[in-house]
């Protein structure tokens, strides 16, 4: 069915023939499809009314000369490259309801954001470079994301700070550059989810630019199979959860990252050889 350069079927909008430039999205679509809008240089504006849930892969891909979005209220998913390429878009802002973002929804999307990215509140996945390329001063993370893929925001070049959910606000200097800082927010994060003490690393994951690897499993295995089952052992671990947040920042990025690496490289080696498993760990 064609109504007024909408092509709709079930509900979902294929395709847009039409050539206003000013779109407003039927508010009995619950999908915009794949591919929907992409390359299409006439439309400039596309307000979308509740009741849309799903914006899928590449639907608005290319569409250069779109410069203002409203999403609704009731937006759960934005696909991969949903948004790729709006090189001119300003002043967006996603609602708290999106649950997942996909793999470079908006990349290459200049200041699509403004100064400001606030990450909606029900976020829960982020896919990588999904905001590769914009022009973003600071990031406003949320409650429910854990864990950041590591390029989720890589060549954000402007970026200087990273807000989080309880206040906290880290410089992008401070976390390393865009290639290494997701290893530290990520473990940062996880101590926030986690009790004190009870499952993160903050400088073996700094140092071996992962929380899941091997290394950082045996190490994580060394701390709660050996010195947590001593006073002394629990004490040390105390001591560590305490200063390594700090020591972390510096450890985790060129020459400091490089020997902590050759210092621990042996002493995880002799772990290993006394039968601590490098093998995937959940911990406790």
């Amino acid at each position: 069915m064609e109504n007024n350069g909408f092509v709709i079927e079930n509900g979902v909008l294929k395709k847009y023939t039409g050539d206003n430039g000013e779109v407003i999205v039927p508010e009995y679509i619950v999908a915009i499809g794949e591919g929907a809008f992409a390359a299409n240089k006439s439309i400039t504006s596309v307000t979308m009314m509740d009741g849309l849930q799903r914006i899928e892969a590449g639907a608005f891909e290319g569409c250069s000369n779109l410069v203002y979005l409203t999403f609704p209220s009731t937006l759960l998913m934005i696909g991969d490259r949903a948004f790729a390429g709006c090189a001119s878009l300003l002043g967006a802002v996603l609602p708290d309801s999106i649950a997942s973002i996909g793999e470079m929804a908006f990349a290459d999307c200049g200041s699509a954001f403004g100064r400001q990215l606030v990450l909606p509140g029900d976020l829960v996945s982020l896919g990588d470079y999904a905001f590769a390329n914009c022009t973003i001063v600071q990031i406003v993370l949320n409650n429910r994301m854990d864990y950041y893929k590591r390029f989720a925001f890589t060549h954000c070049h402007s970026l200087e700070k990273l807000i989080l959910p309880d206040g906290r606000e880290f410089s992008a200097n401070d976390l390393g550059s865009y290639r290494d800082y997701t290893a530290s927010l990520n473990e940062t994060l996880r101590q926030m989810h986690s009790p004190v003490g009870t499952d993160g690393c903050y400088i073996a994951t700094a140092v071996y630019g992962s929380y899941d690897c091997p290394e950082v499993w045996t190490l994580r295995r060394f701390r709660d199979d050996v010195l947590g089952k001593s006073m002394g052992g629990r004490m040390f671990i105390k001591a560590y959860y305490a200063l390594s947040p700090i020591l972390a920042k510096g450890l985790g990025k060129g020459m400091a990252q490089k020997a902590c690496r050759m210092a621990l490289d042996p002493f995880v080696a002799y772990l290993q050889s006394q039968g601590i498993s490098s093998n995937q760990y959940k911990g406790r």
